[in-house]
């Protein structure tokens, strides 16, 4: 079982860094991945946010600075690197959009607090 997993692990880190990944049908569901494949994961994809270029990642950084329990409830690295099927690069960047464009839209001062509904519309 442990050969398994060391392969499975494998072929997820080598067809993710060389984009040999084929996206699953719509009608796949995946199965919750084991906690060291995870933890692997997350190491991995920890390594991409590093790698990317200071200017993409700076909103990333900033939110994760000012409001870290934000980030985390937001852009959960787990549930990106599920979602983009350990594709941690794509993962990476997609993670780093999403805080741009949301500073983007709130501004320095007001897009890292959480998003919240109030008032009579809600």
């Amino acid at each position: 079982e442990e050969e398994e997993h060391a392969a499975l692990v494998n072929d997820i880190i080598n067809g993710s860094v060389y984009g040999q990944l084929q996206p699953l049908p719509q009608a796949t569901v995946m199965a919750r991945p084991s906690s060291p494949m995870l933890d692997l994961g997350i190491r991995h994809m920890q390594g991409a946010l590093a790698l990317l270029p200071d200017e993409r990642q700076q909103a990333y950084r900033e939110a994760l600075q000012k409001s870290p329990q934000v980030v985390e409830l937001d852009t959960s690295l787990e549930r990106y690197l599920v979602a983009f099927q350990f594709n941690y690069f794509q993962a990476a960047e997609k993670i780093c959009d999403y805080w741009t464009e949301r500073k983007d839209i709130f501004g320095n001062d007001r897009f890292a607090w959480p998003l919240r509904m109030e008032g009579p519309h809600t």
